[in-house]
C-alpha cells in the first residue's frame, strides 16, 4: 500500500502533467505559480497544499477545465494492474452478466456493481480514492470527475470502444454512498 505522503507526491506530478496537456504551457505555469504563492509547500503542508491547488483551480479554470482535468487525472491514476485484472476477468467470462458478478465477487464484494438496460452501475459506501482517505480537506464537487476518467479509462478498455461515465452520487458531495454509471 501506498503512503500517504507517497501518493501526494505522485498525486501532485500528475495533476501539474494533466495541467499542461490541458492548457497551454503558460496558463499551467500560472496556475502553479499561484498555488505555490498561496501554499509553500516546505512551510505548509500537504493539507494546505491540497486546499491552495483546489481554490486555485477553482478561480482560475472554468468549470469544463476543471472537470476535464480531474477526468484526465483519473484516467492517469488507473493502475495497470487493476485494468489487466478487470479485462483477465472480461477474457474469461462469456456474457457481461457472468462478466459483472465475477468482477463483483472477485474485487468489489457482492452487489457493488449491477446491469440496468445499457448501463452499469456501481455504488460504495466510502470513498475509495487514496487522497480521500489520506487528506481531510474539502475536495471541490468537481473533484469526483477524478472517479469518472477512472472508469471511463478501465471500461472503454473492458468493452473496446469509448463509454460515457458519471457520477450520479457522491459522498464528497454530501450523500451517503458514491454511485456511479458506466453507459457502454
Amino acid at each position: 500500500m501506498i503512503m500517504s505522503s507517497e501518493y501526494f507526491s505522485i498525486w501532485k506530478k500528475r495533476i501539474n502533467s494533466n495541467l499542461k496537456k490541458q492548457l497551454d504551457n503558460n496558463a499551467a505555469e500560472k496556475v502553479n505559480r499561484i498555488i505555490d504563492i498561496k501554499c509553500n509547500i516546505k512551510k505548509e503542508g500537504e493539507e494546505n497544499w491540497l486546499k491552495a491547488c483546489f481554490n486555485t483551480l477553482e478561480t482560475e479554470l472554468s468549470g469544463q477545465e476543471s472537470k476535464e482535468l480531474m477526468e484526465s487525472c483519473g484516467r492517469s491514476c488507473l493502475m495497470p494492474a487493476m485494468k489487466l485484472q478487470v479485462l483477465d476477468i472480461r477474457k474469461k467470462t462469456e456474457n457481461l452478466k457472468e462478466f459483472v458478478e465475477t468482477v463483483n465477487r472477485e474485487l468489489f464484494g457482492e452487489g457493488h456493481l449491477r446491469i440496468e438496460g445499457n448501463a452499469i452501475y456501481g455504488k460504495h459506501d466510502t470513498c475509495y480514492c487514496p487522497l480521500v482517505q489520506s487528506y481531510s480537506v474539502k475536495y471541490p464537487e468537481f473533484y469526483c470527475n477524478c472517479r469518472q476518467g477512472w472508469l471511463k479509462e478501465l471500461y472503454s478498455e473492458v468493452f473496446d470502444k469509448d463509454v460515457h461515465t458519471e457520477v450520479t452520487a457522491s459522498i464528497l458531495r454530501g450523500d451517503p454512498y458514491c454511485e456511479y454509471k458506466i453507459e457502454y
